[in-house]
């Protein structure tokens, strides 16, 4: 069977008649080697084994590098891991950060200058409760 015949066979096993059955199977996969996936995503995305994340997170005490604070979020019930923050530029690992942190810097291009001006912007727009206006 060439590859696209075999593409269009398991997502027609996908989408077409078994689609409960082929997700209730890859759920109890995923339930058997939930390590091996972990293991294989580390290494894959950020060049970093099991155990070099878990000695990152030994280091911090499971806290986020930069706001010191625990993973708050959870997925499926379970609570979700602080996520690997890298240079995306050279591929580097910094360290770990929980979700918030991750996404501000994301959202902030990894640029040092944007965070500095956003600071700047904060602290020249700093109003203490009793000098702020009313929000009517």
């Amino acid at each position: 069977m060439c590859l696209i015949c075999a593409a269009e066979k398991a997502n027609h096993y996908r989408r077409g008649s078994h689609p409960d059955e082929y997700a209730a199977r890859r759920k109890a996969t995923y339930g058997r080697n939930r390590d091996t996936y972990r293991r294989y995503r580390l290494k894959v995305n950020f060049g970093i084994s099991l155990e070099e994340y878990t000695a990152m997170l030994e280091r911090q005490n499971g806290l986020c590098a930069i706001c010191g604070e625990p993973e708050k979020g959870a997925m499926r019930g379970r609570p979700i891991e602080l996520a690997v923050d890298h240079d995306h530029e050279t591929g580097a690992v910094r360290q770990l950060l929980c979700g918030n942190c991750n996404k501000g810097l994301g959202n902030f291009q990894d640029s040092p200058e944007l965070l500095t001006l956003a600071a700047l912007y904060l602290s020249t727009h700093r109003v203490s409760q009793k000098e702020a206006p009313p929000l009517s």
